[in-house]
């Protein structure tokens, strides 16, 4: 396959940059899949996997916390949040902020006997499922406990006449929002990855009472949307519309949904974001709900967004900046030219954007932070 970067990109300049987890250290042979999110109290929350190699669940993964207290400057040590053993682990970390409560949540994969690809419809016998577990904290991520969700979403009913039964499903690594305006306002919502009929599709999971009940919305597939998604991201509009992005080669897809992520528009290519089918971010410039202090009627239409810059390759991640709601990117700047893959982005209280990705080929985990001023 011929891969393709597009033209050249300045480089981002970090203010702070730290390796966070490096392969063979601090007791794991690996980590993989990286999340972020500022606490309302302005904590920052790096997530991702322990594990014993590079492959996914069904394994012994353990999910893992880093927190920062001074925006990412300094870090405090790895915290494990949930321990895998034998055949069973949680990994692919999600975090969601509930800026009205405090709460922060993380979504994440509990895997049994089987895989996403080997799970069957509904959530018996448990060795065949792999499961949708919820974890929580309310004291800024220092003590956390877990739920699992797998019923509430699987079993619902269908959508749509004919839709097809669920056997797979997850969330998609990185982070949810919440819906800062518009009908939805106050709306929790995280994105999955789900296998139906044989086909990966994605959806959104909404909550309209602070996470104590979740609704998966419709499927979002080739045959009903026009292109096939991945593992996908939203970020709410200024006008409270939801934009998604998801992985897609060669080029990211867009969708948007006017009703809270129950129901989405056709997927489309993003002309500006090369992909190589790899786990992007998208998030607002101004950080809302979690940071009213950024926010400025002047750029209420400004987005973030993070993925690899190349059509066949996971490498060159960049950081890019489109201010008309999604519409364009003209705006980069390049976090690593090389070897990396997947990224996460945040807002920062100290006014820049925090990014955690995987560099040098899944070695490390790495954050940096980057001057907003370097995209505007």
């Amino acid at each position: 396959m011929t891969s393709h970067v597009f033209q050249p990109v300045t480089a981002a300049e970090p203010d702070v940059e730290h390796v966070l987890a490096v392969r063979g250290t601090g007791g794991y042979r690996q980590y993989r899949i990286p999340a972020l999110a500022v606490s309302r109290q302005g904590t920052l929350l790096a997530a991702y996997d322990g594990r014993p190699n590079l492959d996914d669940l069904p394994n012994p993964i353990d999910l893992l916390l880093r927190r920062s207290t001074d925006h990412g400057r300094t870090w405090g040590g790895q915290q494990v949040v949930r321990t895998g053993g034998g055949l069973n682990g949680f990994g692919d970390p999600s975090l969601l902020v509930d800026v009205e409560t405090g709460r922060i949540f993380m979504f994440h994969a509990a895997g049994t006997h089987a895989g996403f690809f080997e799970a069957v419809a509904g959530v018996a016998p448990d060795d065949d499922v792999q499961h949708c577990d919820l974890s929580f904290s309310d004291d800024d991520g220092l003590t956390w406990q877990h739920r699992r969700i797998t019923a509430q979403l699987k079993l619902r009913p269908p959508t749509h006449p004919g839709e097809p039964d669920i056997t797979g499903i997850f969330a998609a690594a990185g982070q949810g929002i919440q819906i800062h305006a518009g009908p939805f306002r106050g709306r929790l919502v995280q994105q999955f990855v789900v296998l139906a009929g044989g086909g990966i599709m994605a959806a959104s999971a909404y909550s309209d009472d602070h996470g104590d009940s979740w609704t998966l919305g419709e499927l979002i597939g080739a045959r009903t949307h026009g292109h096939a998604p991945n593992e996908n991201k939203v970020a709410a509009l200024q006008d409270g519309r939801i934009l998604l992005h998801s992985r897609g080669t060669p080029r990211r897809l867009a969708a948007t949904s006017d009703d809270g992520g129950a129901t989405w528009s056709a997927l489309r290519p993003v002309e500006d974001l090369p992909d190589p089918g790899d786990n992007g971010s998208l998030v607002r410039f101004d950080g809302l709900p979690s940071l009213p202090s950024l926010a400025d009627d002047a750029t209420g239409s400004w987005l973030l967004a993070t993925n690899n810059h190349d059509t066949a390759l996971r490498r060159n991640t960049v950081l890019s900046l489109s201010t008309d709601n999604g519409s364009s990117w003209p705006a980069k700047r390049v976090l690593c030219p090389g070897s990396s893959a997947y990224s996460t982005a945040a807002r920062l209280r100290d006014g820049n954007i925090g990014v955690l990705y995987e560099r040098r080929g899944y070695r490390e985990i790495v954050f940096a932070s980057v001057p907003a001023g370097q995209l505007t």
